[in-house]
């Protein structure tokens, strides 16, 4: 147990998305953009910029610090400091790979300290206000790859890997790690799964077993 990857919505958090949460706290509808994403008429990077366009559009103009006020209001999962903890006497090299805001990563690796974070950048202009562009650091579709450069910047195998997501994307993951933990993950989740755990004490079990 060298590299513990999670994904960040769902996982270290209560809320299963960071940008549906930043969404319905603005006051707008992507389930458009997602319907076109879904079926393959638009790519990520395209329905990335769409979200941020719903915003730009509505508001016109968006400061960082509005979007960042948002995320800070996002719960964690409880006794998520004692697996952290437990990970950091395990001396575990610890990730964020998540398709989430990587601004509610920032804010988590605040307080939990993890080893690396990717996730998805929202960029701004010289005065702070949110632009339509982004830095695509994770497709939610091949985070496996994002793992495999992890897993080479601090020389570890995949045998000695283990990803812990909820949703059906993060199933990716498995390519890189040599096991999967579904975390409130529902029952085609749990079915591709090496294990599955309800909350953080779960996860500290199963882990201490594997």
């Amino acid at each position: 147990m060298k590299l513990i990857v999670f994904d960040m919505d769902g996982v270290l958090t209560k809320e299963k998305s960071s940008w549906n949460y930043v969404h319905r706290a603005l006051g707008v509808d992507n389930s458009k953009n997602f319907d076109l994403y879904r079926s393959g008429r638009i790519s990520y990077s395209e329905f990335f910029d769409r979200d941020i366009e719903l915003w730009l559009k509505k508001y016109g103009k968006i400061r960082r610090e509005r979007i960042i006020e948002i995320l800070k209001r996002i719960e964690l999962q409880d006794n998520i400091d004692q697996l952290i903890c437990f990970l950091k006497e395990c001396n575990a090299v610890t990730a964020i790979v998540s398709g989430g805001i990587y601004w509610l990563a920032e804010i988590i690796n605040d307080r939990l300290k993890f080893n690396e974070i990717y996730a998805n950048d929202i960029m701004t202009d010289d005065h702070g206000y949110i632009i339509k562009k982004g830095k695509i650091m994770v497709d939610p579709m091949k985070k496996g790859d994002v793992i495999k450069l992890i897993e080479k910047k601090h020389c570890i195998k995949p045998d000695d890997a283990i990803a812990i997501g909820d949703s059906y994307s993060d199933i990716s993951m498995k390519t890189a790690c040599s096991k999967f933990i579904s975390f409130n993950g529902d029952e085609l989740i749990n079915s591709m799964s090496d294990y599955s755990a309800k909350s953080m004490l779960d996860l500290i079990d199963i882990l201490n077993k594997i």
